[in-house]
């Protein structure tokens, strides 16, 4: 077992250029773990991927098995539906923001946007909770 003072300095590695406030300093191991995240990112990029619409496609599958737990813990309340029926429709336009941020071309992104159109239900739903 190596005692964590007899650790030789020469492991450690200053990263200022990514928390320049503060100085972290990290294994080599770890180090090794950073670059690797840092290539599959930039392997996604080349892939033309969009990150950020898989936090909406992430957003689309909670609201919907949110809204069906809700829904099937007692289906006879009414404020369940209407919670239920909120959660599907929040779903819904997470899930046509994910489409119309991973489509190639206008056409289909104008036909997901459009679609999205449904948001003015969201507020009147949520508003109308007793």
């Amino acid at each position: 077992m190596v005692d964590r003072l007899d650790i030789d300095f020469k492991e450690f590695i200053n990263i200022t250029s990514c928390f320049p406030r503060k100085t972290y300093k990290i294994f080599i191991r770890e180090k090794d773990l950073f670059v690797s995240l840092q290539t599959m990112i930039t392997h996604l990029e080349k892939l033309n991927m969009n990150i950020y619409s898989y936090v909406s496609l992430s957003a689309f599958f909670l609201c919907f098995f949110l809204g069906n737990f809700i829904y099937h813990k007692n289906s006879r309340s009414e404020l369940n539906i209407m919670i239920s029926v909120l959660c599907f429709l929040v779903g819904f336009l997470a899930f046509t923001e994910f489409q119309y941020r991973q489509t190639t071309d206008f056409q289909t992104a104008y036909l997901w946007l459009k679609l999205s159109g449904l948001w003015p239900l969201v507020p009147r739903l949520y508003f109308t909770f007793p």
